[in-house]
């Protein structure tokens, strides 16, 4: 990735984050980057192509960092071992989604719209994911780590439920003067309590 592209894909990240990809301009993109609206269609082809390159490059960074946090298990030496490292992972998925929620916002606000990119994008990323904790959980269950009633693929999925889907009910949990999901440090405890809720509710 050149300079200038790099420079192009931050703006692009924080406009389309924060009105979408509807609410943004090529001419905003290039004030915010400092470049000519040219050199957008010249790197990218059009804003849409962009779009996708952003969520796709800035999605596939932050998975891949914290899918290396999660390894496997196969040098757990007890239970405590593997719960930390699933505890370890948690924390890294709340900083890379919840604490820097620029892509959060972008995949779940514009599927939550309909738009096409973030769903294919966001139904890219999310098999690897969830293969990637269906092992972990299912190799912790041979060794009787996790309890045997335990589905390994079906609580993968209810734990990525935790992490993203707070997001849609982020204004009734408000109305109800229950927590503020627009504040950062508030969306940060809310998904990492939830996700410890279901470390502890996995293990033996």
């Amino acid at each position: 990735m050149t300079g200038t592209e790099k420079k192009i894909m931050d703006a692009a990240l924080k406009l389309f984050s924060e009105h979408g990809l509807k609410g943004t301009t090529i001419r905003d993109i290039a004030k915010i980057a400092d470049v000519n609206p040219s050199a957008i269609n010249y790197h990218f082809g059009s804003k849409e192509n962009l779009y996708k390159d952003v969520i796709g490059e800035m999605g596939q960074v932050k998975l891949q960092a914290t899918l290396n946090t999660l390894g496997d298990d196969v040098d757990a030496k007890n239970q405590n071992e593997f719960a930390q490292k699933l505890r370890i992972f948690t924390d890294e998925l709340v900083k890379a989604f919840q604490d820097e929620p620029e892509v959060y916002n972008l995949i779940l606000g514009e599927m939550n719209q309909g738009l096409p990119y973030a769903k294919e994008e966001f139904e890219t990323l999310l098999p690897e994911l969830v293969d990637r904790i269906t092992k972990f959980i299912a190799n912790g269950k041979k060794k009787g780590y996790v309890k045997k009633s335990v589905e390994p693929q079906l609580a993968s999925f209810i734990f990525i439920g935790m992490l993203f889907y707070p997001y849609n009910y982020k204004e009734l949990l408000k109305e109800f003067d229950l927590i503020d999901l627009e504040d950062k440090k508030n969306r940060s405890k809310y998904v990492k309590l939830s996700l410890n809720i279901f470390v502890d509710g996995i293990l033996n």
